[in-house]
């Protein structure tokens, strides 16, 4: 390993040490004839939306009597974040009275809906959610990243995610830096809106938006079994329906491949240069099952360091055989591999998978060469892999997915409806790259930008002038967002290059980007990082890239 890069020096994107912290929260079964019983330590995984479900409508808007109200049905845990969260709201409702007229609507319950829909509550809005989902499932980890580069964990320990609610499932690394499951998270932010009072519509879905009364806008909410439908009036209405976004594609707002970017390659200059439309980054993702301990297999050993491998470690075992890199999610009984492939080896393993076949054999040699033990046949491999249902067949079938990343983005952000404003967030307006973890990082970011948006509003700036400045400075922060994940797909999957994130830089993270060659020979990676001229020399695929006309 190059000198100089050890420790604290410098903070790896690509891998993580953990630490694993316990969760218990509560869930119960919810009706509408009666409240939900006392605290439960049941654990969070059991606690879930349901359309059937008591809402909470407290009679008094007086912070200390709901907080008397909800006491008797939440963990004691959980109630000094309601009650900050309330004193907030309180707060905001007096120093701007109007901001408790403004009603916000969140399409899309996932973490950047429920993040920007607790946001909207605790600045004094009217909040209501609507998420198809009767359940949450997702498996994917977030990794989620503090100051300077993002607000995240600072919001989360304002809202007791990391800090005080010590019983999130959570790994620690260091204080930058924290992994949690995604459905963990979404459950844990969804039971705080639900105990606050919010109206939360799980198993419905947006059909369109409707004029109302007085030029003001509503959606046509369609519970997702049964087909009956209401309206439900809005202000303010947030897309975060994901990359296939039904708000998205109702307005008619297209979800382009980025076309361009800057670069500044010394044996260029300074260009504007064309992207490939094709271009994207291919992992298969594979679970495999714990043991009866409920332990994950040992991962194989480094020969140079005594510790377990490093993601790229396995490419120098397998040279060009187009493995660029596998990480090993193996936290809290939840054993991931995510093998992510060179552009050639991509194509085609996604030809394979068209026909609904996977190589197992080429697998199986990948995942040996990460494991402690290697497993003696396909059949002893095939045997350890965890089994869902399938949807479409009703048959069992392996958890494994080969998850393709192409980065797209929205033209346009915010729309204006009549006199109400429509906003795409998260994935709905920018695809997030699933391993790079920035995505779900940059919509915390514009929680603030959403604030200074509903302060605006509430204090009498015009709808169009809130919405332009709520425009810009979210435009800015998605280009940046893509510009540095299609960056990284260029230096991953086309240049077998490494990506590191220098901790000194402590203003943009698209400049904190470190990229290093790997060194096949020495089987390391580089001892410097190297500079533009170094990387343009040494990949063929940037070579390539075609200068725009200029326009001057």
């Amino acid at each position: 390993m190059p000198a100089g890069l050890c420790g604290a020096y410098v903070f790896r994107f690509l891998f993580l040490s953990v630490l694993l912290i316990s969760l218990t929260v509560y869930w119960g079964d919810y009706s509408n004839e009666s409240p939900p019983s006392a605290c439960s330590l049941e654990n969070l995984e059991s606690f879930h939306p349901t359309t059937a479900r008591w809402i909470p409508k407290w009679s008094t808007e007086n912070t200390a009597e709901k907080l008397e109200a909800i006491a008797p049905h939440v963990c004691p845990s959980l109630l000094p974040i309601l009650e900050r969260i309330l004193n907030t709201r309180e707060i905001n409702q007096k120093e701007t009275p109007s901001v408790s007229n403004i009603q916000i609507q969140v399409v899309g319950g996932g973490t950047v809906g429920l993040s920007h829909a607790l946001q909207a509550y605790e600045s004094g809005a009217s909040v209501a959610l609507i998420e198809k989902r009767t359940n949450y499932t997702r498996d994917i980890w977030f990794d989620l990243y503090g100051d300077p580069w993002f607000s995240t964990l600072r919001k989360l320990s304002d809202w007791s995610a990391t800090t005080n609610f010590s019983s999130l499932h959570a790994i620690i690394h260091g204080e930058r830096a924290i992994s949690v499951r995604s459905q963990i998270l979404e459950r844990y932010l969804s039971q705080v809106l639900f105990f606050l009072g919010v109206d939360l519509y799980y198993g419905y879905t947006f059909s369109e938006v409707v004029e109302v009364d007085f030029g003001r806008s509503a959606t046509r909410v369609t519970r997702t079994e049964g087909g009956e439908s209401f309206l439900l009036p809005f202000d303010i209405l947030l897309g975060a329906d994901g990359s296939k976004s039904r708000v998205r594609e109702y307005l008619g707002v297209n979800f382009l491949p980025i076309e361009s970017i800057q670069v500044d390659f010394a044996a260029t200059g300074p260009a504007q240069v064309s992207i490939p439309p094709e271009l994207n980054q291919v992992a298969l993702v594979l679970r495999l099952k714990p043991n009866a301990n409920g332990e994950c297999p040992k991962e194989a050993i480094s020969i140079q360091t005594g510790e377990p491998e490093l993601p790229w470690e396995v490419s120098f075992k397998m040279p060009g055989k187009g493995v660029h890199q596998v990480f090993k999610r193996f936290f809290a009984n939840y054993c991931e591999l995510q093998i992510f492939f060179g552009a050639a080896q991509a194509k085609n393993q996604v030809e394979l998978a068209s026909d609904g076949l996977y190589d197992w054999d080429f697998i199986l040699e990948v995942v040996n060469n990460c494991l402690e033990k290697p497993f003696g046949n396909v059949d002893e491999f095939l045997s350890s892999l965890k089994q869902r249902s399938s949807r479409e067949t009703r048959t069992r079938e392996y958890d494994v997915d080969l998850v393709t990343v192409a980065i797209r983005q929205a033209s346009n952000n915010v729309i204006i409806k009549n006199s109400s404003i429509v906003l795409l967030i998260g994935d709905a307006s920018v695809t997030s790259h699933f391993r790079l973890g920035i995505g779900i990082n940059s919509a915390f970011d514009q929680l603030t930008n959403f604030e200074t948006l509903l302060k605006d509003l509430a204090t009498g700036t015009s709808v169009e002038l809130a919405a332009q400045e709520y425009g810009r400075e979210t435009t800015r922060i998605q280009t940046s967002l893509a510009v540095f994940e299609v960056m990284s797909i260029l230096y991953e999957a086309y240049c077998d290059y490494l990506i590191f994130i220098d901790p000194n830089e402590n203003e943009n993270i698209l400049n904190a980007m470190m990229v290093f060659g790997k060194d096949y020979i020495l089987q390391d990676y580089n001892q410097e990082p190297w500079n533009n001229e170094q990387l343009f020399a040494n990949c063929p695929t940037l070579q390539h890239l075609h200068p725009l006309p200029s326009h001057e």
